[in-house]
């Protein structure tokens, strides 16, 4: 992130204020006997808009139970009994279930740990994708990006209305791909540069998921003048259907050849597959805050670096909220911007740490393997 746009989303943050506050929270579950178990006390943090935050501690230390009761969705007995959760600005701690109905899934996304907690297993992958965009009555023909993203936007280009947020349609990608050589041709880019702005092109504009300003944009960038860039992207992206969004939110997710993978069915993916689409279906909607509880606790070591080298990138595009729930130090500092660090139930934040380090971050930084064995030694503490 360069200079700039940190400085621009640091203006954004302080404008807007947090879009996530909690304060003093207190959450107990009640036993067979009618005793209370105090499961998290004086629990204090705030979350702006772009941040990743971590939150970060043992198995059983509370980090998921206080994370679920932003969303409404504490387990069993699991209950509020002090505190408050406001959600850009609006208390949420006493909310009725039908209240958060109507804010999961747009206000706020879930991916579990468990991505079959989430999928049916006799429905196609396409289905399911579907069913989460039409349960909120998403616009599949256009994008509706997160203010910060709108905000980060400005330096690029100008993003005038709804209508420059149109998704590209899988009928006009090949004519607008023919269109697009004869321009960077007429505007002289050759060789090596015109290779890789056409390389560019296929890569980036998927349909369904590539929309009209940022076609403008990659023009632009490749050397097409401002008025044909903006003509070509007004008169080849004009939407895109529900099959064209479904396959763009799979294929956002980092599944290869989403078409045919939306057609599949859930026993057919592997684990890291399975939880691909379990971050399109969270995506789908494109929910202001993304809560994301421990997403890789049942992949591979390899699948795990993959899935969060994915994870930064689709941040880097979207710049949407996290709150990342782990008890991975490593895999925080990979990914947050602050790591919440908590005691052993009954839980309370015993630490947050601000990460300064610019992505991508390496594993073997000097500054990372510092602040690594920092966290480790103080939630030893804890134990």
């Amino acid at each position: 992130m360069t200079d700039n746009t940190n400085a621009k989303m640091l203006a954004m943050q302080k404008e807007h204020g947090p879009l996530l506050e909690v304060k003093d929270l207190a959450i107990d579950f009640t036993t067979d006997t009618g005793k209370p178990v105090h499961a998290v006390r004086d629990a204090n943090f705030t979350v702006y808009p772009g941040q990743w935050v971590a939150i970060v501690g043992e198995s059983g230390s509370g980090k998921s139970t206080s994370a679920m009761a932003v969303l409404g969705l504490l387990p069993g007995t699991g209950h509020v009994v002090n505190g408050s959760i406001k959600l850009d600005g609006e208390e949420i701690a006493g909310a009725k279930q039908s209240e958060f109905d109507k804010l999961r899934g747009t206000k706020m996304g879930l991916v579990p740990q468990d991505p079959m907690s989430n999928l049916n297993p006799v429905w196609r992958i396409g289905t399911q994708v579907k069913e989460a965009l039409k349960a909120n009555n998403m616009d599949v023909a256009h994008e509706k990006r997160s203010a910060l993203a709108k905000a980060l936007a400005g330096d690029e280009v100008e993003v005038k209305g709804n209508d420059d947020e149109t998704f590209l349609g899988a009928k006009e990608l090949p004519e607008l791909m023919t269109e697009a050589k004869k321009a960077l041709t007429e505007a002289g880019v050759s060789g090596e540069a015109f290779d890789k702005a056409v390389a560019r092109f296929t890569n980036e504009w998927v349909p369904g998921s590539e929309t009209r300003w940022r076609v403008a944009d990659d023009l632009i960038k490749a050397g097409v003048a401002d008025d044909q860039a903006w003509y070509l992207a007004k008169k080849y992206v004009t939407g895109s259907t529900m099959d064209d969004r479904i396959a763009g939110l799979l294929s956002e997710a980092g599944l290869p050849d989403a078409a045919t993978r939306a057609r599949q069915f859930p026993h057919e993916f592997s684990g890291g597959m399975r939880q691909r689409v379990g971050i399109a279906r969270a995506y789908a909607n494109q929910p202001d805050i993304m809560l994301m509880d421990e997403p890789f606790g049942h992949l591979d070591a390899q699948t795990r670096y993959m899935m969060e080298e994915e994870l930064q990138r689709i941040w880097q595009k979207e710049k949407r909220t996290v709150i990342f729930v782990t008890n991975n130090i490593e895999e925080a500092l990979f990914l947050a911007d602050r790591i919440i660090l908590l005691t052993n139930c009954p839980t309370h934040i015993k630490k947050e740490y601000v990460i300064n380090m610019p992505h991508p971050r390496d594993y073997v930084d000097p500054e990372f393997l510092r602040l690594r064995q920092l966290i480790t030694d103080n939630m030893d503490l804890t134990l």
